[in-house]
């Protein structure tokens, strides 16, 4: 069978698996996690009172799940963007360790800079000269 065609029977599959739900549920209501847990509540005991009530409540549902999708970007956003961070920062360090290390290699067999490379007369310990009166 042709990867193509696997890939299709693959794809039917999962939207088929997605939708066969809502379609033989059509009738149902899908209610949140909140308005079970109400449902239960008042149920269980009748003269139960909320100890708070929300400072707005959104005017529809599709507010209310469209301000749910707006947090959850935002969050998944934030997330992301410091897990790029962190590995652009250890990629970054990678390649300046890689630099610094080529830099050390092809520096090593130079020899001592001039006075006219350094700009001003070296001091002559640098340069690998001690001054007779220095000896002991």
């Amino acid at each position: 069978m042709k990867l193509m065609t696997k890939n299709g029977l693959l794809l039917i599959l999962v939207i088929g698996l997605a939708f066969a739900p809502l379609y033989l549920a059509r009738t149902s209501e899908f209610a949140g996690a909140d308005t079970r847990a109400s449902d239960a509540i008042s149920t269980l005991n009748a003269d139960y009172k909320p100890w708070f009530e929300p400072f707005w409540k959104p005017p529809s549902g599709e507010v209310e799940s469209f301000l749910f999708a707006l947090q959850a970007a935002i969050g998944s956003g934030f997330v992301f963007y410091y897990l790029g961070y962190v590995k652009g920062k250890h990629s970054a360090s990678k390649s300046e360790l890689a630099k610094l290390k080529l830099n050390i290699e092809t520096s090593a067999g130079e020899s001592p800079p001039t006075e006219a490379e350094y700009g001003v007369p070296l001091p002559l310990g640098e340069v690998g000269v001690s001054r007779l009166d220095d000896q002991p």
